[in-house]
């Protein structure tokens, strides 16, 4: 009866061993086809932003930084959204909509790697911006335009802009100053 039972347990071991050997090939799988779908055909979507989200594919290598392409679309989607409003620039209409696209997205890339760049001088001579610095800037403005829930309301209904897109472009712009 022993003889038997182990049988069987070696049987369902080689077995198992085998199942998790496919799904690791699935895996494997799964991540080379949505890479080349991402780098190829740069397809967007609900389903690429997931994949994109999930699986950290590379789109930019700065020194030993790397920048995810869900960083860089997430940047991008921010550059379109404040163009859209503030220079009434449809991106999908037409072709000079489309060649404006080229461009934004060439300078959102060169900003990542200006970002990148700036950080790690600032790190080498071990200043650094602080959120303190962000929010003394950021009630600067408040105080000069008007209160809080103004200013986010005016940004919500102009343009979707959040309060952390406002308080990143403060810490850009301080990175700037900082390294000048």
């Amino acid at each position: 009866m022993r003889k038997e039972i182990s049988s069987l347990f070696k049987f369902k071991t080689k077995k198992t061993k085998r199942n998790v050997f496919l799904v690791l090939i699935l895996i494997v799988l799964f991540i080379i086809v949505n890479g080349l779908f991402v780098y190829l055909f740069n397809f967007s979507g609900f389903y690429f932003y997931a994949v994109k989200k999930i699986i950290p594919y590379p789109a930019l290598v700065v020194g030993n930084k790397v920048i995810t392409f869900s960083y860089y679309d997430e940047k991008l989607l921010e550059s379109e959204k404040i163009y859209e409003t503030a220079y009434k620039i449809n991106f999908n209409s037409s072709a000079d909509g489309k060649k404006n696209l080229g461009t934004l997205k060439e300078n959102v890339k060169n900003d990542i790697i200006d970002r990148v760049i700036m950080e790690g001088l600032l790190s080498s001579e071990k200043t650094d911006v602080t959120t303190a610095d962000i929010n003394k800037e950021y009630n600067g403005m408040i105080n000069s335009i008007g209160s809080d829930k103004e200013i986010l309301s005016i940004l919500k209904y102009s343009s979707g802009i959040k309060d952390s897109d406002i308080k990143d472009l403060i810490y850009q712009n301080l990175l700037k100053d900082r390294v000048n």
